[in-house]
């Protein structure tokens, strides 16, 4: 593809829908291709061709057929007399003029039909390819119109995902809770800033662990039942222990419920820091045995 301006690779930064011209005859439309995360990894090239200009060709082929057949006639006309060049003439006349007209772009002329001999028959040829070529740019000039609808259309979804992604984005990584995605075996899919900044690890470290690599050691023996309770459930509040990457161990009350996240049922936890919590409640412990 001769793409002389970069729409492809401006299209591959921004993930603009875009269109450009190779040529007077050929139009292309690049769209961007993105993963189930979001992430862009190619573009999609769709080339159309006007068929007005072969139209147009066509038109001057058959104007140029019938101009040079005009002539013929009118040379023969000439020799068989007067009164039979008054009976040619008048029809050829007619379509000499529809003939420059459909050659102008007016292609809703028609030629009366006159006598059925072969200058009738030439008329009536005449007005089928007219017919012909109206109906045929009738249907390009829908098509082209359907294509940009459909154009527009993917563009406003494509905007409108865009800012629903951004926003998602924003409060998934803004939340002052952690937010665990994992699968239903347990591996991690997705996490937020506080989830791995709190347990002091990176995003990529988080991502490569199993839950079971974060829980406290006495959680994971009811990880499975857990696990279990929530698939059938559908939303389940738990309290559980997670590990930090420096070895100390921090409680936290898990939301978890399941949902649909990229086309597959994951798990959704919101995760809450209840350390302050069980402070508290073990200052109070302690003062309703003393008093």
């Amino acid at each position: 593809t001769r793409d002389r301006d970069g729409e492809v690779a401006k299209t591959l930064r921004d993930g603009r829908a875009r269109t450009f011209s190779e040529n007077d005859r050929s139009r292309q439309v690049v769209l961007p291709l993105d993963n189930d995360r979001g992430a862009r990894i190619g573009a999609v090239i769709m080339e159309y061709t006007p068929l007005y200009e072969e139209i147009h060709l066509d038109i001057l082929e058959h104007v140029t057929r019938y101009l040079l057949f005009y002539l013929a006639v009118l040379a023969l006309s000439l020799l068989i007399g007067y009164l039979l060049s008054l009976h040619i003439s008048r029809p050829l006349a007619s379509l000499q003029d529809a003939a420059l007209r459909v050659a102008s772009g007016d292609l809703t002329v028609s030629v009366d039909r006159g006598a059925k001999d072969e200058l009738g028959s030439l008329t009536n040829s005449f007005n089928t390819m007219t017919k012909g070529l109206s109906w045929s740019r009738d249907q390009q000039t829908r098509a082209n119109d359907e294509l940009q609808a459909e154009i527009n259309l993917r563009k406003q979804a494509d905007e409108a995902l865009r800012l629903s992604e951004e926003k998602f984005r924003s409060l998934f990584e803004d939340a002052t809770d952690a937010i665990f995605i994992l699968d239903l075996e347990g591996n991690f899919i997705d996490v937020n800033r506080t989830a791995y900044e709190r347990l002091g690890y990176t995003k990529d470290e988080m991502l490569s662990l199993h839950i079971s690599q974060v829980n406290a050691p006495e959680f994971n023996e009811i990880l499975r039942d857990r696990i279990t309770r929530i698939r059938t459930e559908g939303r389940v509040v738990i309290e559980s222990g997670h590990r930090k990457k420096d070895g100390s161990v921090m409680p936290v009350e898990v939301n978890a419920r399941t949902l649909e996240f990229g086309g597959k049922t994951v798990i959704f936890s919101l995760v809450r820091d209840i350390t302050e919590r069980k402070r508290i409640d073990a200052v109070a412990r302690t003062s309703e045995e003393k008093y």
